[in-house]
């Protein structure tokens, strides 16, 4: 019997496209076998009977907590309980909030080192730490957004 796997490409980091495969994921889920849950609930992993392929269910609580499939590498299903991918409805938040960011400000660099430890590269304009360690600086205190948590799907970046 063959899958339909094929017709599932990577979800586009947009409103529409992870909408549309919301609307998708109940009738595709119906031809993957259950292989984990996380402990959380929010998150499932299946496999293809046909072809073998990896698919992640999770809920994205912008568009109403409702589940939807995207497609990940194999994993050992004792890996993956213990950190699932990161999620295509986080990730298009996290590229919106932080485009809005790199808009709103300018990062000229100076002629002085950056003061994080063993960081050989120059500090930005109002700042004592280079323009990484200044994000991850804001990140930290929970002054701008932090990147989804999971392990990185290939496909973005």
């Amino acid at each position: 019997m063959s899958c339909s796997c094929a017709q599932f490409p990577p979800i586009e980091l947009d409103r529409k496209s992870i909408r549309r495969r919301i609307n998708k994921s109940r009738r595709f889920k119906r031809g993957l076998n259950l292989i984990a849950e996380d402990g959380s609930g929010e998150h499932k992993l299946f496999e293809c009977h046909s072809c073998g392929k990896f698919w992640q269910s999770s809920r994205a609580w912008n568009w109403g907590n409702e589940e939807y499939l995207f497609e990940t590498p194999p994993i050992d299903s004792a890996d993956w309980k213990a950190s699932p991918f990161e999620q295509p409805d986080e990730l298009l938040i996290y590229s919106a909030v932080m485009r809005d960011y790199y808009e709103r400000n300018s990062f000229e660099t100076t002629t002085k080192p950056c003061q994080q430890e063993s960081c050989s590269k120059l500090a930005i304009r109002f700042s004592v730490l280079c323009e990484e360690h200044h994000i991850a600086k804001l990140q930290d205190g929970r002054g701008l957004v932090l990147r989804p948590a999971g392990r990185r799907l290939p496909y973005y970046k």
